[in-house]
């Protein structure tokens, strides 16, 4: 047996759809950028320790056996 829908249900019903796709991809989105930024502000608060450059106390002399 064929249901018919009322022009305004098939409105409701392609209406939904369109904003179920819009919140899965913003649900998507969220945690993605937000672990995109706490990454970034890592790596951004880790650059000043791994980038001091240092200079040794004694030069550096390298010795080649021939």
């Amino acid at each position: 047996m064929k249901t018919t829908l009322n022009p305004e249900m098939q409105e409701l019903r392609r209406m939904s759809r369109l904003y179920l796709l819009e919140g899965l991809f913003i649900a998507a989105m969220f945690p993605t950028t937000l672990i995109g930024g706490m990454s970034a502000l890592a790596g951004y608060f880790d650059e000043d320790i791994t980038t001091k450059q240092t200079e040794p106390s004694e030069p550096i002399i390298w010795y080649y056996k021939a």
